[in-house]
């Protein structure tokens, strides 16, 4: 009964251990998360920002003289001019710099610079095969309103926020045939809107990234779009500059309670190893009995003490006769008895 409710203790005290582990796991896994999405934001912001910095380019750019048709330019853009344009601003290597900052990698589709304000034309890099059709035939962009929809960017020269660049929901891009979200930045000159750069990504790059962001903490989290499942707690990251898109974070509670369990398992495995260690050096090896220092030691600490001291009798004359490998037989079968007949928390 002793020995059952001892496990029961130790047992009790095993799970209270780890749920102080699992607990400070929780809240350390919460503060390293916030920094990983801060240094994610932070990344998407560093893309929006080079997007913005077109604009200078535009600004300053020379207009070169053009004819209608589709013209594949030294730089590798591709202009799309249609009818009645016979000048246009020369921004075909603005878009290879904007390309080559842009710490985007494989994930770009497309990258695009398209006007109809003073004529239909457009910038792409690359040009991809059903694009200059429908550019020519106003169905790529008819009007501004087109392409912001219910983006709130119009007249962004109006506003002093961040968000002037706006990140589109995921669509099925047919060229692609893969999901792809648009960077849509409206250009405004002398409060006149001009053009429109658009970056197509695709929309696997937010959920890659922040993947590459989570390193070693994606064996707790992981990152998908599917909803939540119940050994698991959802956090939802907003991408910034869109229309409140979300990527879902989930913690996989069985995995945070398992490592919990392993970690308090190697503590006590550490504990014990410590013990038996400790014991070597107050164990004597041949009796497995504590070695006077150590009961010295034991006895200072304790208020009461029962101490006995057994002697064995005529043991010099067992040594003389025998030889002493009988005499160390003779204390072993003395020490055995004494143990059997002790307590566990009297100390031999």
């Amino acid at each position: 009964m002793r020995y059952s409710l001892r496990q029961l203790h130790k047992t009790s005290l095993f799970f209270i251990h780890s749920g102080l582990i699992a607990t400070a796991l929780f809240f350390a896994l919460e503060y390293l998360t916030r920094q990983v999405v801060d240094d994610y934001r932070n990344e998407v912001g560093k893309v929006l920002t080079s997007v913005r910095r077109f604009s200078n380019y535009y600004y300053n750019a020379d207009s070169i003289a053009v004819v209608a048709g589709t013209t594949t330019l030294d730089s590798g853009v591709a202009l799309v001019v249609g009818d009645n344009v016979d000048q246009v601003k020369s921004l075909d290597k603005g878009m290879v710099r904007l390309k080559n900052s842009l710490p985007l990698n494989d994930y770009i589709w497309t990258m695009a610079l398209v006007s109809n304000v003073d004529g239909t034309f457009g910038y792409f890099l690359p040009l991809r095969p059903s694009y200059s059709n429908r550019l020519l035939t106003s169905n790529y962009i008819h009007t501004r309103d087109n392409i912001l929809g219910g983006y709130d960017i119009a007249d962004s020269y109006r506003h002093f926020d961040s968000c002037d660049v706006v990140i589109t929901e995921a669509y099925l891009e047919q060229d692609a045939n893969e999901l792809i979200r648009t960077l849509i930045y409206p250009i405004y000159t002398n409060k006149s809107y001009k053009s429109m750069l658009m970056v197509d990504i695709r929309s696997s790059y937010f959920n890659d990234r922040l993947n590459q962001h989570l390193k070693w903490l994606k064996l707790l989290w992981s990152v998908n779009e599917q909803a939540s499942e119940w050994q698991s707690m959802e956090k939802q990251i907003t991408i910034p500059c869109s229309n409140n898109a979300v990527i879902y974070m989930h913690l996989n509670l069985l995995r945070l309670i398992s490592l919990a369990l392993l970690l308090t398992s190697l503590c006590w495995l550490a504990q014990a190893l410590f013990r038996k260690v400790r014991n070597l050096t107050l164990l004597d090896t041949m009796t497995g009995f504590y070695r006077k220092e150590y009961i010295g030691l034991k006895i200072k600490n304790k208020t009461t003490n029962n101490l006995l001291v057994i002697d064995i009798d005529h043991f010099k004359k067992i040594n003389d006769t025998h030889g002493h490998s009988v005499g160390d037989d003779v204390i072993i079968a003395v020490c055995q008895r004494i143990r059997k007949n002790t307590r566990k928390e009297d100390i031999c």
